[in-house]
């Protein structure tokens, strides 16, 4: 099993250093908002192009609520990659940025 993080813990690790970030949302939410230096692949995209990560990396996958993010760290895991999923999402993270 993977670990999963909140939006605070996933802020924390990425003031200490850069860090993949994996958004598994469609291209236009992506382009709506996201964090800086997120990867995008979509969701329904995913199987195609997971050999595009670095699998040497930890990697944190985030979508808006967590569900899509949930499936997609199921599947990175099966296939070797080192996965944390970030619970609550960029619902959580917009939420969050915005009222600081």
């Amino acid at each position: 099993m993977y670990p999963t993080i909140t939006n605070e813990e996933l802020e924390a690790a990425l003031a200490e250093q850069p860090q993949i970030v994996l958004d598994v949302r469609e291209t236009a939410d992506f382009d709506e908002a996201h964090i800086d230096g997120a990867v995008n692949i979509p969701i329904n995209e995913l199987a195609a192009k997971y050999e595009q990560l670095d699998r040497t990396k930890p990697i944190y996958v985030i979508c808006y609520l967590g569900g899509r993010s949930q499936i997609a760290s199921d599947f990175l895991q099966t296939q070797g990659y080192q996965v944390t999923n970030v619970s609550g999402g960029m619902n959580n993270w917009q939420s969050e940025t915005t009222s600081s």
